[in-house]
Parts: structure tokens; C-alpha cells; sequence
């Protein structure tokens, strides 16, 4: 199956250019908290998401019921997503449009192993294109939705409300049609570092985007650390750099360290000892 990617989110590029400096986190603790992106965010070119690609089947996996009225659709489909870092298995049913989109799309966004009419995703732009010389009719979520995520975290098990954008697409061959469904995460975390230039300690605001769509902040070089360097209240792609666990700062190793789904970012030297339960999340409410 090849991944295809909606066209406002392709050429990933991830260095910093057009600044005289690259400020580092000193060291200490720094809260986070959980936002979101909108459709607008990815109509301005400076987020990359990348996606996290659905498991397709035919019929209906025996763990989860479904409403009856979700499976009378056209083309009927179902699938998951593998979301958190215990490789939360979330179900959904998608089927076509009478033109050929797949505008009908439920997703288990509680969990519960169950599927129903209210957890239709809503509000589909589709577009046709062309992909490898192939034709390609395109369904993109506008309005990301919220899924209960669990998480495997160093005192107990978890769950949080993480949101996503999803797109489904079709890809017309010459003799088959390949289906391809994506999710990609519009929950980032943000956040204030402390930092220096020079002799001065500034604060620079700063997010890390999940480029993985699986809801963890914790893959270094991949994951996106964005820092708002000209404090102007924009984080633009110019601000963007993979993020890094190892890293020199103010003449010392320094460590970053990100959890899964983390209330805490720790920056510390490379040879202290870490206590990872300070900085996880444990409540099953948004921040």
C-alpha cells in the first residue's frame, strides 16, 4: 500500500534558517499544556504533519459491535488506527458518497469498543487529483476530532482526549482501486522555555508537533520542536527544527526529556538520575 499524503502537507523540511541564533532550554521543569490546531493552521503551509496509516479489512473484526445504521453504507469498510504508545488498536467504518468519496466516516471516539451513529465525522472537503499518474478522489476532515487515547505511563494506565484530522482517499487504477486511510494529529503540546542569549535569560515560547499521528510527543528527530524566536506570537515552519533529546547549552550536555503524553518537560544534564512519574500525565480530562 503507498502512503499519500494531502497536498497542503507535502515537502517536509525541518531546519531553522533566517536567524542569528539557536536558543536551548536551561535547565528545570516546564509545564505543557494540550492545543489544538485548526484547518486554517494547515492552509498556512507552516505546520508538517505527517500521518499514521489505518489497517483496512472487509469484514467486521469480532471486538467491536456496530450500530446497525453504520453498516448499510456504500463500499462499507472498516479499520483502525494503532493510537498511544501501548498500540491502542481505535476501530472505525467508513463507506462512500454517490460520488465515490468517503464522506461516511464513524469513528470509536470514546474507546468502548463499540461504534455508533453519533460518532460520525462531519464536515468532508473532497478534492479530485492525481498521484503517481494515477486519479485520486480525496476526503479530508475539516474539523478535528476529539478520541479517547490511552497511554502506558511508568505509575499506571491513562487516558486522554487527543484530536486528529483524518483523510481518506481513494487511488483509481488502471484495473484496482486502492484505499488509503489517514490520521493525523491537531493536538500539540505548548509551552514556555527559559533560555539565553548572551548573558540575558529570556522566555520563548515553544510547541512540539506530533509528526507520527499517534498522539506521542516522544520520537526524537521526527517530532517537531517550534520556537517562537522573534516573540512575535506565530510559529512559522523558519521555526521549526526536529526535536532533540541531547544537546549542548550554555557550556554543559543537557538532556530533554519527553514523555509519551507529558504534563512536564524535563531539561536537565545528561548524568542526573530522572524521576519520569513527575512528569506524566495522570487525569483523564483535557488540559
Amino acid at each position: 500500500m503507498k502512503k499519500f499524503y494531502f497536498p497542503l502537507l507535502i515537502g517536509v523540511t525541518f531546519l531553522l534558517v533566517g536567524f542569528g541564533y539557536k536558543p536551548q532550554p536551561l535547565e528545570g521543569n516546564y509545564a505543557v499544556k494540550l492545543r489544538s490546531l485548526t484547518f486554517f493552521d494547515l492552509v498556512s503551509k507552516d505546520v508538517d504533519l505527517g500521518a499514521n496509516l489505518a489497517e483496512l479489512s472487509d469484514n467486521k473484526p469480532e471486538i467491536i459491535k456496530v450500530d446497525p445504521e453504520c453498516t448499510k453504507l456504500k463500499e462499507l469498510q472498516y479499520g483502525h488506527f494503532k493510537f498511544g504508545n501501548n498500540q491502542q488498536k481505535t476501530w472505525f467504518v467508513m463507506g462512500q458518497d454517490s460520488g465515490g468519496y468517503w464522506t461516511e466516516f464513524y469513528i470509536d471516539q470514546n474507546n468502548d469498543q463499540r461504534i455508533s451513529v453519533k460518532e460520525k465525522i462531519k464536515a468532508f472537503q473532497t478534492t479530485d487529483g492525481r498521484y503517481r499518474g494515477f486519479k485520486t478522489k480525496q476526503s479530508f476532515g475539516l474539523i478535528p476530532a476529539s478520541i479517547s487515547v490511552s497511554y502506558k505511563g511508568q505509575r499506571n494506565s491513562f487516558t486522554k482526549q487527543v484530536y486528529f484530522f483524518f483523510s481518506l482517499i481513494n487511488i483509481l487504477g488502471k484495473n484496482n482501486t486502492d484505499t488509503i486511510a489517514e490520521a493525523m494529529t491537531a493536538s500539540f503540546l505548548e509551552g514556555e522555555f527559559r533560555t539565553l542569549k548572551g548573558k540575558e535569560e529570556k522566555p520563548v515560547r515553544f510547541r512540539i508537533i506530533d509528526t507520527a499521528g499517534d498522539g506521542c510527543y516522544d520520537d526524537f528527530g521526527k517530532d517537531l520542536l517550534y520556537l517562537d524566536l522573534n516573540n512575535d506570537g506565530y510559529f512559522k515552519k523558519n521555526e521549526s527544527q526536529k526535536l532533540t533529546e541531547f544537546f549542548r547549552n550554555a557550556g554543559k550536555q543537557c538532556r530533554m526529556v519527553v514523555l509519551p503524553m507529558p504534563v512536564k518537560i524535563l531539561v536537565t544534564t545528561s548524568e542526573k538520575e530522572l524521576n519520569l512519574s513527575q512528569l506524566e500525565s495522570s487525569s483523564e480530562s483535557t488540559e
